[in-house]
C-alpha cells in the first residue's frame, strides 16, 4: 500500500460484504495479475482481528 492505493477503501468493502465471488479470464492456466494480487492481499489480511479479538 503506498500513496494513491485503493486497498483500504476496498479491504473495508470487503469486511462488510457477506459474500465475495471473484471472475477473472485466465491465461494458460493462471489468473490474471489483479485478481492475484487481490488474493494476496486477501490472504495477508487472515490474521487480523477486531478489538474483541475476533477474526475479521
Amino acid at each position: 500500500m503506498g500513496a494513491g492505493d485503493q486497498w483500504p477503501a476496498i479491504h473495508n468493502q470487503l469486511l462488510r460484504s457477506e459474500i465475495l465471488a471473484i471472475a477473472t479470464p485466465t491465461w494458460l492456466g493462471h489468473l490474471s495479475s489483479v485478481a492475484q494480487r487481490v488474493l494476496e492481499r486477501m490472504d495477508a489480511t487472515l490474521s487480523e482481528t477486531d478489538d474483541e479479538g475476533s477474526q475479521l
